[in-house]
């Protein structure tokens, strides 16, 4: 307690403790309450004993069913909190770790492993032979994700890629928005665990970072959206593209994949492609004439997937005077 004990109303104390409880966590959280510091607590329900001393509270649960407690999720909670803060102050975090490094280097903490003998023995070596079905926004960056470590092969049923892309924005592409990670939160309809865990991994500044970072340089615009400073969407597809061939990506166009077979440990595609993992990124139901139809649905289906009832996300509203 003595770390804490000049806490007062100007403080805020961020305790974290899931099953089975501290209770010199809780002790702690009594005394800052006392005190009247303010409490955020970090926990796995409505009913942990933090939950009433607590001004705000953040759960995360876990449904694994094993004797060794899960950390996955409170962890990526944790990770979360941080990059948001960290996005903040983008500028100040970057000088630090810049510091840190050259004091590091100073002083010879770690130490450097030369790994190009390595690099060269693994070079050409590929862990999963991988699919990815469909060829958008989606697609292309999972391929790109994908092929670090596999041979990732595209199958789009266009004759080209990002169709979608070319005529986004008024055919400029709103390629992101400049928002911090709470003001995207607010605008997400559902799925908040997935968006928190997959958007902190690779966020809207990740983004920004990786066409800038490619010569497609991005401006913002109106309510922070983000687009290239050609005004082409042109320009996006060309960045994808280039990194897809300099990543080795195969493309099949015109490629329609009308069955999708488990076999084992593989994947048969048509009866006629195997692959070790398949990545589905067909888009929707909601432009048919991109290729965004609802049909591989019904495929997913047949694996043993759920499909959930879908619905309008962004879409026009015809009237009968319209």
């Amino acid at each position: 307690m003595e770390q804490i004990i000049h806490i007062d109303e100007d403080d805020v104390l961020i305790c974290i403790s899931f099953p089975r409880y501290s209770t010199k966590i809780v002790q702690a959280v009594k005394f800052a309450r006392s005190r009247k510091a303010s409490v955020i607590s970090i926990t796995d329900s409505v009913n942990s004993p933090l939950a009433k001393y607590s001004k705000l509270m953040l759960t995360a649960t876990s449904d694994i069913a094993s004797f060794v407690d899960s950390l996955v999720a409170p962890l990526s909670l944790i990770n979360a909190l941080i990059v948001s803060l960290g996005l903040r102050k983008k500028s100040q975090v970057a000088e630090h770790f810049k510091d840190l490094e050259e004091l590091w280097a100073e002083y010879n903490v770690y130490i450097e492993v030369d790994d190009k003998e390595t690099k060269t023995k693994n070079k050409g070596t590929k862990l999963n032979n991988i699919c990815v079905i469909g060829g958008g926004a989606a697609g292309c960056m999972a391929a790109i994700a994908a092929a670090k470590s596999s041979d990732v092969t595209i199958l789009e049923r266009n004759e080209k890629l990002l169709k979608k892309v070319f005529i986004t924005g008024k055919g400029r592409c709103n390629v992101t928005n400049a928002a911090v990670g709470e003001d995207f939160l607010k605008n997400v309809v559902r799925g908040q665990k997935f968006y928190l865990s997959s958007f902190y991994n690779f966020d809207n500044f990740a983004v920004m970072d990786f066409f800038e970072d490619r010569n497609c340089p991005l401006k913002e615009e109106r309510g922070s959206r983000m687009f290239p400073v050609s005004d082409k969407s042109s320009d996006i597809i060309k960045t994808l593209e280039k990194e897809l061939k300099e990543k080795g990506v195969s493309i099949r166009l015109n490629y329609d994949v009308k069955s999708i077979k488990k076999d084992g440990n593989k994947f048969i595609i048509n009866d006629s492609l195997t692959f070790d993992k398949v990545i589905v990124t067909a888009g929707g139901a909601s432009y048919k004439s991109t290729g965004s139809d609802g049909n591989m649905y019904r495929k997913l289906e047949k694996l043993g997937h759920t499909i959930n009832d879908i619905s309008p996300s962004l879409s026009a509203l015809t009237t009968s005077k319209s």
